[in-house]
């Protein structure tokens, strides 16, 4: 019997405690002594069963949501008056006002589309068309724009 339990033991025997310790003091006795390595053992299996489960929830990839904006700037045309607003930005009239979609974080943009470069590259001068991809290409690589191409 171990140092702990005969100590709870002789406790209960003076009938110092209130009802509620006794109880528990009781219910702590009514429980079979475990081995201390038994014990050990068991909750270094638990542990590492909690640590695998942990390590498998953390390190899977989540799905990233389509975001869904948490708030609206609306922006009258004529005036330029502005307005935050949280709920029915549609209720709007969109000839009179502007709404703008507020997001917690920005949504993820995609890669400009070899079309797009194209395009740009004919209204410039051809002599620097190469080094305007290159720096393009650059750009959403530094920026972490990533996606397939859009042909």
């Amino acid at each position: 019997m171990s140092k702990e339990r005969e100590l709870l033991k002789k406790v209960l025997a003076t009938g110092w405690l209130d009802h509620t310790l006794s109880c528990e003091v009781e219910t702590l006795l009514a429980r079979p002594e475990q081995d201390n390595i038994q014990y050990l053992l068991d909750q270094v299996a638990r542990l590492t069963a909690e640590n695998a489960m942990l390590k498998e929830k953390w390190s899977t990839p989540k799905p990233e949501s389509e975001q869904q904006p948490e708030a609206w700037i609306v922006v009258n045309k004529e005036t330029g008056y502005r307005t935050q607003v949280s709920h029915f930005p549609d209720s709007y009239d969109k000839n009179t006002f502007e709404v703008i979609p507020l997001y917690i974080t920005p949504p993820k943009r995609g890669r400009i589309t070899d079309n797009e470069i194209y395009n740009r590259c004919c209204a410039m001068d051809s002599s620097y068309t190469c080094n305007f991809i290159d720096g393009v290409e650059w750009a959403e690589e530094q920026h972490g724009i990533t996606g397939v191409d859009d042909e």
